[in-house]
């Protein structure tokens, strides 16, 4: 279900522009784990 309003700890956050819209800092967790996931699975990768 959607939620209007959440309380949780200040280091749960993640701080970001008030420029930057927010359709794109909704995505700020996502994304860089569907990269490295979609990496992980066809890329291999090196340390």
């Amino acid at each position: 279900t959607w939620q209007s309003y959440i309380v949780k700890p200040e280091d749960a956050w993640h701080k970001v522009r008030k420029d930057i819209p927010m359709e794109y800092a909704a995505t700020v967790t996502v994304n860089p784990l569907t990269a490295l996931r979609m990496l992980e699975d066809f890329v291999d990768l090196k340390s």
